[in-house]
């Protein structure tokens, strides 16, 4: 049966640019790759120097269904809110409102006095060493309801590190930045992200809600994870099950988006249509550590602020990850944006859409059409 699902999910493509705009070579990773894996469905866009130059659909949004995934299907995309968040937050800085090396102490009151020297840097790049709000990431279990519940029972936790000594990624960061944000705003953080970065950038189908919300165009969820057997078995219901977010880890996760809608965010960031480019070359550079070690997930995957950054063959690339379902990278020096959106949890779009984006950087723009 699986089989089966997969093969009719790779045969049927949608796309909404022309034809000949579309990489044969692309296209043939793309539903090979979707095959072995036992991918539903996926949605992959392609922005280069501004212009959408892939805009498209594989497979499946609904198995049960049979709804092929388009250009205009809506995925959620979990942990890649991060750098929403961390643009906002940059914006801010911009503006003179925030500063990167501000103290956490100065920002927000009632904290313990541990946690009063982290700075606005360390809580973007994960180096701040703040015990975590939530306690398992891998059933959802948070330590409280609300924003002011799960810090009180954080604040009752040792910290992990000396601030700025380590790297690990953490929920309380953006948790905090939330509190920060919509202190000095007055407005909610999906107010302000939404009249900000949003509807500027005419963002429309970009929007919050967990599995709990009825969200307009977004396909069914499917996992892979912690399976096994012969071949890839797929379930409905999700392994990892924090698809369900309360209200205040919405600095977190819990956006939804098309692919072409977050390349469209990415593409006109680096042209430096929402934050001024010396503000944009600053979040993407990769943060240090206070022994001046490059802070990050290890030696190949390094952390800007709030954003994945890379260096491939002394190439430049950022970008995001979230759920295992979801990634993009964008190679900096060229302005190109790959932006994967897959409804398979461990999918591994992450080498999926760095496989592509390299790829692309092997062909001049207009070969291959």
């Amino acid at each position: 049966m699986l089989r089966f699902w997969t093969c009719l999910a790779v045969s049927m493509l949608v796309t909404s640019v022309a034809a000949q705009n579309r990489d044969s070579s692309i296209d043939a990773y793309v539903r090979s790759t979707m095959e072995e894996r036992a991918i539903p469905g996926l949605a992959l866009a392609v922005f280069r120097n501004g212009e959408p130059v892939i805009d498209a659909g594989y497979g499946l949004a609904s198995l049960e269904l049979g709804v092929p995934v388009t250009s205009q299907t809506v995925f959620p995309i979990a942990s890649v809110t991060k750098v929403f968040t961390a643009t906002l937050v940059m914006k801010r800085i911009e503006e003179g409102k925030l500063a990167l090396d501000q103290r956490l102490g100065d920002l927000l009151d009632g904290l313990p006095e541990a946690w009063r020297p982290v700075t606005v840097a360390q809580m973007l790049a994960h180096t701040s060493g703040l015990p975590d709000v939530i306690v398992n990431p891998m059933t959802g279990e948070w330590l409280g309801d609300s924003r002011d519940d799960a810090l009180a029972k954080a604040a009752k936790l040792p910290m992990q590190f000396e601030p700025g000594t380590a790297w690990s990624y953490n929920q309380t960061n953006y948790v905090l930045l939330g509190a920060i944000l919509e202190r000095q705003s007055g407005k909610s953080f999906e107010t302000e992200l939404t009249e900000r970065i949003l509807a500027p950038l005419g963002l429309g189908k970009t929007v919050f809600g967990d599995a709990r919300r009825v969200v307009a165009g977004r396909g069914a969820w499917y996992s892979r994870i912690d399976f096994s057997g012969p071949e890839p078995r797929l379930a409905k219901e999700p392994y990892v099950s924090w698809v369900t977010y309360p209200d205040f880890v919405h600095t977190c996760a819990a956006l939804n988006t098309t692919a072409s809608e977050l390349g469209r965010f990415v593409d006109r960031l680096a042209a430096g249509a929402v934050l001024a480019p010396a503000t944009v070359e600053k979040m993407w550079q990769r943060q240090s550590l206070k022994d001046g070690t490059a802070a990050g997930m290890d030696p190949e995957t390094g952390m800007g602020l709030g954003w994945i950054v890379e260096e491939p063959g002394g190439r430049r690339v950022v970008g995001g990850t979230g759920g295992a379902t979801v990634a993009f990278r964008h190679a900096v020096a060229e302005r190109l944006t790959v932006v994967v959106l897959t409804n398979c949890q461990g999918a591994n779009p992450d080498g999926i859409a760095t496989e592509i984006l390299g790829r692309l950087l092997q062909t001049p723009a207009g070969a291959g059409k």
